[in-house]
């Protein structure tokens, strides 16, 4: 039982984390972009309601490739399954001259799924639906670990790239340092026997 209590409570806080829904403004003639890091094959919603008509949506992947383009709707809804592991944006440009509102909503992984069509098509009752978003939800969560470990690993690599850089340089200006010390006190020990000081 409290195993299972434990898995329910993991699959709501992972539920929580694939959704977001916010407001935001866009002054006139400017353009803002809402972003999220979306694993390969995921399925992922993007949908906003405008204020107005006179603005321009772009949905860009990971490699800056448009997916999607729409202007003039006030509701959007944009689904699409993710191709690459990356940061998937939308990017919204204001046309007109007054502040446009955009209520923001965004979904992945099984929050994106619709189960009620596969309830009826299945016939499944409602716990069997849990166990089946469940079952989803778990595969979600080893993607985005096996994601999140593969970040780790590059991660890891660029750090000890950029540490072989430091201690490189480090050394460098060490060694500059003992050279120009030397020539240094080369030069006043010269200097001090030609004016005879010394």
């Amino acid at each position: 039982m409290l195993k299972l209590s434990l898995l329910i409570l993991i699959s709501i806080f992972i539920i929580k984390i694939h959704t977001m829904s916010f407001e935001f403004p866009i002054n006139p003639k400017k353009r803002r972009c809402v972003g999220e890091f979306i694993t390969e094959d995921t399925v992922a919603i993007f949908s906003f309601i405008s204020d107005t008509r006179n603005y321009e949506a772009e949905l860009i992947d990971p490699q800056n490739q448009i997916l999607y383009k729409k202007q003039n709707e006030l509701e959007v809804k944009v689904s699409f399954v993710a191709t690459v592991t990356g940061n998937y944006e939308m990017c919204i440009k204001n046309n007109d001259d007054s502040i446009n509102n955009i209520e923001f909503q965004f979904y992945s992984g099984i929050q994106a799924q619709d189960y009620s069509s596969l309830a009826k098509d299945s016939n499944l009752r409602p716990i069997e639906i849990n166990i089946r978003k469940i079952i989803d939800m778990m595969k979600q969560l080893i993607k985005d670990l096996s994601s999140v470990s593969i970040k780790e690993e590059e991660n890891s690599r660029i750090n000890d790239t950029i540490g072989t850089k430091i201690i490189t340089f480090s050394l460098l200006t060490l060694i500059v340092m003992i050279v120009l010390g030397v020539f240094e006190t080369l030069y006043i020990k010269r200097y001090l026997h030609t004016r005879k000081v010394i």
